[in-house]
């Protein structure tokens, strides 16, 4: 289903609440989500204790196959594990840009910093408390 404000199903009204569900009439004693019903009309009562859970990451989507019953702990692990996915990603996802070594010379790929590798910046660290030691200033 595509992402509209209002929805009839099962002779009720389900509007799009600010977190992304479908929630019946404000006005109606059970307040039901249309993911719930959902899974009602198909499956049966949700056991007690369970939550029904959006397989897709779209919440807006009711059909009863992108749905599953879970306990509240599997439920907790499920996004747990999206979240870490997503922080994987977005590591991965982090922009370089070109950079010259400070000592070297050499164009590389990085986030930030002046050497392009632990060599590099051994060398002149080397250098730089040499000099400082002697009180020269000079490095090869």
């Amino acid at each position: 289903m595509s992402a509209q404000s209002i929805i009839l199903f099962a002779g009720r009204r389900y509007y799009l609440d600010k977190e992304g569900y479908y929630r019946a009439n404000s006005r109606t004693p059970d307040r039901d989500y249309l993911h719930q019903r959902v899974w009602k009309l198909a499956y049966g009562d949700i056991p007690p204790g369970h939550v029904i859970h959006h397989k897709v990451a779209d919440l807006g989507t009711v059909d009863a196959a992108d749905l599953e019953c879970l306990t509240p702990r599997e439920h907790n692990a499920r996004h747990v594990e999206q979240l870490r996915k997503n922080m994987r990603v977005a590591q991965l996802n982090q922009r370089k840009v070109p950079l010259t070594c400070k000592r070297c010379g050499t164009a590389y790929l990085g986030q930030r910093g002046w050497y392009c590798s632990g060599k590099c910046k051994g060398i002149d660290h080397y250098y730089i408390s040499q000099a400082r030691r002697t009180g020269t200033r000079s490095t090869p």
